[in-house]
């Protein structure tokens, strides 16, 4: 086996590992919040410190 083959091999088990990780953590997520909380953007009114500005106004 070539060097190009055995990077193939790995390229794909680390892709397929990727992938069973993304849907254990759709399962995960799904499982952990309902539908509404998943779908409804909150937005949260307040003013930024001036630690989060990075300086002061």
């Amino acid at each position: 086996m070539s060097v190009w083959g055995a990077l193939e091999i790995v390229a794909w088990v680390l892709s397929a590992g990727i992938a069973l990780w993304m849907v254990a953590d759709l399962v995960r997520v799904g499982r952990e919040y309902d539908e509404d909380f998943l779908t409804t953007a909150v937005e949260i009114d307040r003013v930024p410190t001036d630690d989060e500005e990075g300086g002061v106004r």
